[in-house]
């Protein structure tokens, strides 16, 4: 019931969900310059990196082999962003869709075969549903997948890509003025997360690393955190 323990509770146990799903990006996103630059020196490259390179555009939905618009969309999600759309979405994990759906970050869905959760207050007639998720890091890949892809984000990529040309850092409470399509709130939601990063001082979290100890693997990191969503935040104070 203590809301300063809570919210310290859900920050570390999202973090390395959060860094595990931006590691899984730029593990792609070094994969993809390899091959571009392969590419353009006319090198030889295996028929195995031609299917995964073909798979990627279409998993990040692009009909062309255009490499600058792939790594536009191939790159990270400040932590700082993650996290605290996170706690706005959930209301820092107590929500009834965190807790029994790990769904942290309020994705809709309109799709039969996704896994969902009907809102209580669902508006008659509409067909929605809250997406629901196996565990927090599945729930992360895919809302780094949404701002990643959907039409309604393309704002944040651009802006991201500035900054990372400008070689300056990739700041959430910077990109966080782009999302004004995540919310019907549109401005009042974006201020709402900007206050949360502030405010819970998460700017610091860019710069973490999944691990910093060199004896574990940065799965063993992440193992020792992907506890259920329910028993952490069982409070509902």
């Amino acid at each position: 019931r203590d809301v300063r323990r809570r919210k310290q509770t859900f920050i570390s146990s999202m973090l390395p969900h959060v860094l595990a799903a931006n590691e899984e990006i730029l593990r792609d996103r070094s994969r993809i310059l390899k091959l571009r630059l392969d590419l353009s020196k006319a090198t030889k490259i295996s028929e195995s990196d031609l299917k995964w390179l073909a798979k990627i555009f279409d998993d990040y939905e692009l009909t062309s082999m255009d490499f600058d618009q792939l790594l536009k969309r191939v790159d990270v999600i400040p932590p700082a962003l993650a996290i605290a759309q996170a706690a706005k979405e959930s209301g820092w994990g107590v929500s009834r869709f965190a807790q029994m759906g790990n769904a942290l970050y309020g994705q809709w869905t309109w799709n039969p075969k996704d896994k969902g959760m009907v809102p209580l207050e669902r508006p008659e007639g509409k067909k929605y549903r809250v997406r629901a998720f196996k565990n927090v890091l599945d729930a992360s890949r895919s809302y780094a997948k949404n701002l990643n892809t959907s039409h309604a984000y393309e704002e944040f990529r651009n802006v991201r890509l500035s900054l990372r040309n400008s070689e300056k850092s990739i700041s959430g409470h910077k990109l966080a003025e782009t999302l004004i399509n995540y919310s019907t709130s549109r401005e009042i939601y974006v201020a709402a997360v900007q206050e949360i990063i502030i405010r819970n001082q998460l700017k610091s979290l860019n710069s973490a690393k999944l691990t910093d100890a060199k004896q574990h693997t940065p799965r063993q990191g992440l193992q020792k955190t992907e506890l259920n969503m329910e028993r952490l935040f069982s409070s509902k104070g």
